[in-house]
């Protein structure tokens, strides 16, 4: 658990500053910012959670990057990296968003979940058949993910986790009828106006978006905040990033059980 009253180095306190102001203002800064990225994974940490902390913003679960093979090496990332979802800004499809609000937007396809009830605040061990029986509701679901900084080649994953894994936006799809079915084996379509850009299913995710929530509630777990019940988890996207268009509509589909729909006014 990390202690917001301890003293940061130098950098770290400045990037934490400028993550601040960029997100009150919505403002994106210059990638000349890039050159105070954190240089370990914790330290990156400390920043995201210092800058979560300053804003002040109500906690309404959790989101996760990362969790696929090729985004794990195109980021150049060692593991996946956890983040927060603020609850007022997890809504329900269908979703219309005005471009101008976001900042340098990409959307990806994602199973979430609510959990029925708090788990335990020591455990860190959940394996997927454990984390299943406390599921209350499976949703289809859009994240927009944003970036407090001007998207660049080379873009450090340490500065990705350090602005809070690029957490946006949550648009969460009707409960889909998951009646323990194998959720790693349902399709993922993603279309834009109508024609299909982009296709997955729930392998993508760690082989099974159960272990990729499992990942998730142990993470938050070890970091001193464990799952509260009504909480949403994603466990990553199950079709990669995709540039959000002005002007565009998206429409996820999972299989035959349920869509999610965003206009890009």
């Amino acid at each position: 658990m990390f202690d917001t009253a301890r003293t940061l180095n130098e950098n770290q306190d400045r990037l934490a500053r400028l993550l601040v102001e960029a997100n009150r203002t919505e403002t994106l800064l210059h990638p000349e910012a890039l050159q105070l990225a954190p240089l370990t994974e914790a330290e990156a940490l400390e920043v995201s959670w210092r800058v979560w902390a300053a804003l002040g913003h109500e906690l309404g679960g959790f989101k996760v990057g990362a969790t696929a093979r090729d985004n794990i090496r195109t980021l150049g990332a060692h593991r996946p990296m956890l983040g927060r979802l603020r609850r007022d800004r997890i809504f329900r499809a269908p979703y219309t968003v005005g471009f101008d609000k976001l900042m340098a937007p990409v959307t990806e396809c994602e199973f979430a979940f609510e959990l029925a009830a708090d788990l335990p605040a020591g455990r860190t061990d959940w394996p997927p058949g454990d984390i299943a029986a406390e599921i209350a509701r499976v949703f289809p679901a859009i994240e927009i993910a944003e970036r407090r900084v001007q998207r660049v080649p080379g873009y450090p994953y340490t500065q990705l986790i350090a602005d809070n894994a690029a957490g946006g936006r949550l648009v969460l799809g009707a409960p889909l009828a998951w009646a323990g079915q194998a959720l790693n084996a349902i399709p993922v379509t993603l279309l834009v106006d109508d024609v299909v850009v982009a296709r997955g299913d729930g392998s993508a995710v760690m082989g099974d978006p159960l272990a990729s929530l499992a990942w998730v509630a142990n993470e938050a777990a070890r970091l001193g905040h464990p799952v509260r019940a009504g909480d949403i988890l994603t466990t990553g996207s199950c079709t990669g990033m995709k540039p959000a268009e002005r002007g565009t509509r998206q429409t996820a589909r999972f299989g035959g059980l349920g869509e999610v729909v965003i206009d890009f006014r």
